[in-house]
């Protein structure tokens, strides 16, 4: 695994935050040393995915990056599934198809998020994702996304959100993390510059709101660490 160092030298201009190349071909490394517990929440997202799987339906994993939830996924499960990856970096669906290769069922499909049209589905994924969606476009996709789901069938939404009364205490703790995990003051600053307007989180009650107003009848967190949370919403 090749480790993240895209800032670990100061940059006299930073860039806007992009899925290219240079994130790309580190972003296994950065996404473990960056998000905590993502190890777990991949472990859950794929027991949630498999206990509401219905037979010979979609499980979509929407800006799936390097495919790492849907490896998951088709490892936990003793059959062969309908298992799609999307996402709008070619760079990133390169990495996917390489770690999925011995999966020869799972398959990836470069689209925008907000052009692409699922097919009837019983499960749907976004970890990290709709974060990076101009908040303007948020509930018209989440519509889309209700609309394809089976009935019965759930979307798994996993965001960086903001606390409802201690967001700065989050923040330093989180801080805290990416320096245990061996990033620099300089690093985590010229990222955070970098994902400034790029990255625009809600709190949780914001998002459920969005899927609630997306038609869900159910929606509620199942997994939170600071200012990273995961939840379920139910068709």
């Amino acid at each position: 695994m090749k480790q993240d160092k895209i800032y670990r030298k100061p940059l006299s201009d930073i860039p806007p935050f992009s899925f290219n190349q240079e994130v790309a071909d580190v972003f296994d490394d950065m996404i473990n040393r960056s998000v905590p517990c993502y190890k777990e929440l991949q472990y859950l997202l794929g027991k949630f995915a498999l206990k509401f799987y219905q037979e010979k339906t979609q499980i979509y994993d929407l800006g799936c990056s390097t495919g790492e939830t849907l490896y998951r996924i088709a490892s936990q499960s003793q059959k062969k599934m309908k298992l799609t990856g999307v996402d709008s970096s070619a760079q990133m669906l390169a990495k996917a198809g390489v770690k999925c290769r011995k999966f020869p069922f799972i398959k990836f499909v470069e689209a925008d998020l907000l052009s692409f049209e699922p097919e009837p589905c019983s499960v749907i994924i976004i970890t990290y994702v709709l974060q990076f969606i101009p908040p303007s476009k948020r509930l018209k996709l989440l519509k889309k996304l209700f609309d394809s789901l089976l009935p019965g069938g759930i979307i798994l939404l996993s965001e960086k959100i903001l606390a409802d009364h201690n967001q700065q205490t989050f923040f330093n703790l989180y801080a805290q993390f990416k320096l245990d995990n061996k990033y620099t003051e300089l690093e985590i600053r010229q990222k955070r510059e970098a994902l400034e307007n790029v990255l625009i989180s809600y709190t949780i009650k914001e998002n459920i709101g969005l899927l609630k107003k997306a038609g869900f009848k159910t929606a509620e967190p199942f997994f939170q660490y600071l200012n990273f949370c995961a939840m379920l919403a139910v068709k």
